[in-house]
């Protein structure tokens, strides 16, 4: 290894109580096989019902409220968001303290939330989350943003 080799900036960042979290699609795709029914089964039973698998990979048009800005999205994601993690029941009391993390962040459409964020919508204390979600294993994609 040459000592001009920057060194692997993942290696020395320890995420704080301020930093934020989102979930790297890309990476859960590429490390969890089974990431497509996973996510599936975080649809509420309607739309888990009627999407079939054709809908399920479909890209379609999302116009951002704020900028006008059209970008292409999944349609499973769009409905996830927009109508499901919005129901009341999407964030579950019993649920283990990564799914609820994860949920939070789809409720939140995947934009970055810190561990105190999260503890106010999961209702668990930010220090516990922060130490779960930053360790070396990463649930469901959930991985520091580096600012």
């Amino acid at each position: 290894m040459s000592s001009n080799t920057p060194p692997n900036p993942t290696i020395f960042f320890k995420p704080g109580i301020e930093t934020k979290f989102r979930i790297d699609f890309e990476h859960w795709q590429a490390n969890d096989p089974s990431w497509k029914s996973t996510f599936q089964s975080y649809l509420c039973e309607t739309h888990q019902q009627s999407l079939n698998e054709e809908q399920q990979s479909l890209m379609i048009d999302s116009v951002n409220p704020e900028t006008g800005e059209v970008t292409q999205v999944d349609q499973m994601w769009d409905i996830l968001v927009s109508h499901c993690a919005q129901q009341d029941d999407f964030i579950l009391e019993n649920a283990t303290l990564t799914d609820s993390v994860f949920r939070a962040l789809i409720r939140n459409a995947n934009e970055p939330l810190s561990a105190e964020e999260l503890s106010q919508i999961i209702s668990k204390p930010a220090e516990v989350i922060l130490k779960t979600i930053s360790g070396p294993r990463v649930y469901r994609g959930i991985r520091p943003v580096r600012e």
